[in-house]
């Protein structure tokens, strides 16, 4: 299956197989990937594509939650290549967005597919990344257009609704409240209210702002999941939610050069970095890493006063993972951008 595909199975199996012990899953998942990359392999891309369905479907049900992080870049990499194998490429180019959102540094073997598999996989690469290293249109804001929008009504907020991506914009005393909440109908008032408000004249702006707010948490949960950590409660994943997919990614190695004392007095817990990452060789994950999200003037809460702000992510042994800098025009975004969810009206 080629360099890549080895790279991808080998991050995927491990892990899904980690979150199938985490929540008592069957063996389905490892094996219908299996099925899908041994089609794939044979060039047969119809039989891949409906494989790869099955995936999906058996990765849709709710007791399969843990796994999908892992699942879906590598997933979405052989939807891919099997879209540009059968002559569609805008579809392929879609997918392989996803999976590079998610694997910056990873590239394709040219020998093991096709050239036009190879011709969409570039496509999709070009699309996203400019001179530098800077992606002129953003892989995360691409992929984050590809992802269909929620249907029918949200979910009913459970027990832990405080402790989830809402976090982000509650108040502390809000929390506490929340959780002092003893039925599902006191917490469903309670986060209609936090939407919607006591002004009728804002509460289809209020439903439409929760709409898009769980689009996000949907999302980060999908790209930005750190081990035990859940995408929308990550670093990035608060960025994601507050600010949206950004104009612009930039991602290279630290150097020693980039050594910053205030980065490295920081202690961080909330994306620790493990001694040994389950699935990734060394090669694959790089010690030190910098990823830097900008944000053009045009994504900034209104009357802003910067042109355009940098949120950096850091990534350090013995530091953390994808720890945000809070800069002053970083935290000054943020706050803001709380205040604009939490004022849909506005």
């Amino acid at each position: 299956m080629g360099l890549l595909g080895t790279r991808v199975t080998r991050f995927l199996i491990p892990a899904l197989l980690v979150a199938a012990a985490s929540a008592s899953l069957a063996a389905t998942l490892p094996d219908l990937f299996q099925k899908a990359k041994l089609r794939i392999s044979a060039g047969d891309f119809q039989g891949g594509l409906a494989a790869l369905s099955e995936l999906d479907a058996e990765a849709a049900k709710p007791e399969n939650e843990p796994a999908r992080p892992a699942l879906r870049p590598a997933a979405a990499f052989y939807k891919g290549v099997c879209l540009a194998a059968i002559g569609r490429p805008d579809e392929a180019r879609a997918e392989f967005a996803v999976f590079i959102s998610a694997n910056p540094e990873k590239g394709i073997d040219r020998a093991a597919y096709p050239k036009k598999v190879v011709a969409a996989f570039d496509d999709a690469r070009k699309a996203a990344r400019g001179p530098g290293g800077a992606e002129t249109i953003s892989s995360l804001a691409y992929a984050y257009r590809q992802m269909a929008p929620p249907r029918g009504d949200p979910a009913a907020p459970g027990p832990d609704w405080a402790a989830g991506p809402a976090r982000h914009l509650l108040t502390a005393q809000e929390a506490r409240s929340y959780e002092k909440l003893s039925d599902d109908r006191e917490r469903a008032e309670f986060v209609s209210r936090f939407w919607h408000g006591a002004n009728l004249e804002t509460a289809g702006r209020g439903e439409e702002f929760r709409r898009e707010f769980e689009r996000r948490a949907a999302f980060a949960d999908e790209h930005f999941g750190e081990d035990k950590v859940r995408g929308s409660l990550t670093d990035r994943g608060m960025v994601f939610i507050l600010m949206g997919p950004p104009s612009a990614v930039i991602r290279r190695p630290i150097s020693a050069s980039d050594d910053s004392p205030s980065m490295l007095s920081m202690n961080s817990t909330t994306n620790p970095v493990p001694k040994g990452p389950i699935g990734l060789s060394p090669s694959d994950q790089p010690a030190n890493w910098r990823e830097v999200w900008r944000f053009n003037h045009d994504l900034l809460p209104a009357d802003f006063p910067y042109q355009l702000v940098d949120f950096a992510f850091q990534t350090r042994i013995d530091y953390g993972r994808n720890v945000l800098q809070r800069e002053p025009a970083v935290l000054r975004a943020l706050d803001e951008a709380r205040t604009r969810w939490r004022s849909p009206g506005s």
